[in-house]
């Protein structure tokens, strides 16, 4: 007679979640909190020299996170020929955050209405995102402690 093994799915499912968890695959916990996001200074913020008024245009600004850091969203301000861009990302408690170098890139459409000189805040962090190496206590910085200024000329309208 020969004998077979059956095994409920539920048990071969809940060993295979066991091992993605011990390999580091699936996260800790669900906890996100929004934060401002980390950026270092170094300018690579995509911004052009010279828009149209009335006309929409892209920027892109970037900030960065290591495997315990997720993109977030961004919000955009624009008050007369001054616009504030600040990105937000998530910090997702993993327990042991892995040390992989994230860039992401907050894209936001603007518009400024009227010809002559704008600038363009963007507000950031200066303090990285993440578990601190020597203990599991959570640095985040949710406000903006950092700021880089860009000057557009705004073009009339053809």
């Amino acid at each position: 007679m020969r004998r077979t093994h059956r095994y409920p799915a539920g048990l071969l499912i809940v060993s295979g979640m066991a091992l993605l968890a011990a390999c580091g695959l699936v996260s800790k916990g669900t906890d996100r909190t929004r934060v401002v996001g980390f950026h270092n200074g170094d300018d690579a913020s995509l911004v052009p020299s010279e828009v149209t008024a009335g006309e929409s245009f892209k920027i892109t600004v970037y900030t960065y996170g290591d495997g315990c850091v997720e993109l977030g969203d961004t919000e955009s301000d624009v008050n007369g020929r001054i616009a504030t861009v600040t990105p937000y990302d998530f910090f997702v408690d993993r327990g042991a955050c892995p040390q992989i170098f994230h860039t992401f890139g907050h894209e936001v459409d603007l518009t400024f209405e009227k010809p002559g000189t704008a600038e363009i805040r963007f507000l950031y962090s200066t303090k990285p995102i993440g578990l601190h190496p020597d203990s599991s206590v959570s640095i985040v910085n949710r406000e903006a402690d950092g700021r880089e200024t860009y000057v557009v000329k705004v073009l009339p309208a053809n």
